[in-house]
């Protein structure tokens, strides 16, 4: 009776804290986003040199992927603080000005992390966590100077954008990156129903070494002792 219900368990590896074996420890991932400016800021902040020009190229891309397309230079600088047109066939998008560089790590969850303080983002604490020995996983995408009130401005991604439900005018109808930003299949002239759907998404682009997933559930492998506010950086 008991190895039947041991085989249950690990069938069920796909769960987070699930324990599969004897002498295995439950794990979970962890996420932290850091934003650079360019390839030399990110190098800068202890990460691998090719980690971040690969981080800086899929930003790049996912950028001319995916960047909301505007009909003029005044509809895009009413929500953005810089635009160009360069390389748009004539429309208007907000000008890339860095990315956002996120990394997750899988750690062991079986309450044996150490704390010290809070979380470094609130009170400038740090938690210290039980890596195990899988490689991160990383993703990326452009960010851009949104506008935040006549005079200031908040750096933002397109994928914290249509989460947050921003939707602009000015867009160009016939191009398909308008469809996140515009609850009207043609956004100028305000004539045709809503037809973007609940829950419309963009997601970062993932780097490729980062196409193995995590195998989350237990893990019995090495460990890596190191916090949240630096053991991103190997």
């Amino acid at each position: 009776m008991k190895r039947s219900k041991r085989v249950r368990l690990i069938a069920l590896g796909s769960l987070p804290l699930v324990l599969s074996a004897c002498g295995e420890r439950p794990t979970r991932v962890v996420s932290e986003v850091k934003r650079f400016q360019d390839v030399d800021h990110c190098a800068m902040a202890g990460i691998n040199r090719q980690v971040c020009l690969q981080a800086w190229l899929g930003a790049q891309q996912h950028h001319y992927a995916n960047a909301p397309r505007f009909v003029s230079l005044e509809a895009c600088e009413v929500v953005f603080q810089e635009c160009d047109t360069r390389n748009f066939a004539g429309n208007f998008v907000p000008r890339m000005e860095g990315f956002a560089l996120t990394v997750d790590r899988q750690v062991y969850a079986d309450g044996n992390d150490d704390t010290s303080g809070a979380w470094s983002t609130s009170t400038g604490g740090s938690r210290f966590y039980d890596y195990t020995d899988t490689e991160p996983h990383y993703s990326t995408e452009a960010i851009y100077h949104e506008r935040d009130g006549r005079n200031a401005f908040k750096v933002t991604s397109l994928t914290e954008q249509v989460a947050a439900g921003n939707q602009y005018a000015g867009l160009d109808p016939n191009h398909p990156t308008s469809t996140p930003f515009s609850s009207l299949p043609h956004a100028l002239d305000g004539t045709h129903p809503a037809t973007v759907p609940a829950g419309s998404a963009l997601h970062p682009t993932a780097l490729a070494q980062s196409s193995r997933p995590f195998a989350i559930g237990s893990h019995n492998g090495f460990v890596s002792r190191a916090s949240a506010r630096g053991g991103f950086s190997s």
